[in-house]
């Protein structure tokens, strides 16, 4: 009470002496995580630019992400779809895949596979 200048310098510098320690202590912790943020930045631009060249390449990507985008489609619309449909461990029909895609004008469409699962191929271009 005879001296709140003192006391509030006092407690002041002990502040800045936690800060500055706490700083000193942390710093290159803090620094390691700020550079394992940049490498992932890095890694994450890099997997961007491989998915875009893979999908301009041969259009695989958008082709599965449209697929997959039908199946939660075909399960929404068919409530009484089999179990393991609904699992994902079988595939919707052809037909209504292959139907969805003309009526979205997609100029390639689905057969199945050896394993059950859907291959792409182009429709053929006349004229």
């Amino acid at each position: 009470m005879q001296a709140p200048w003192g006391f509030l310098s006092a407690s002041l510098a002990l502040l800045i002496l936690g800060w500055a320690a706490g700083r000193f202590m942390y710093g290159e912790r803090i620094f390691n995580l700020k550079s394992r943020i940049e490498r992932r930045d890095d890694e994450i631009a890099e997997l961007k630019k491989q998915s875009s060249d893979k999908e301009e390449g041969d259009g695989t990507a958008g082709k599965n992400f449209l697929i997959g985008r039908l199946i939660g489609q075909y399960l929404h619309e068919h409530k009484d779809a089999p179990r393991r449909m609904q699992m994902g461990l079988e595939q919707p029909p052809v037909d209504w895949v292959n139907a969805e895609l003309a009526k979205l004008e997609e100029d390639w469409r689905v057969k199945t596979g050896r394993n059950g699962e859907y291959v792409f191929y182009d429709l053929p271009r006349w004229g």
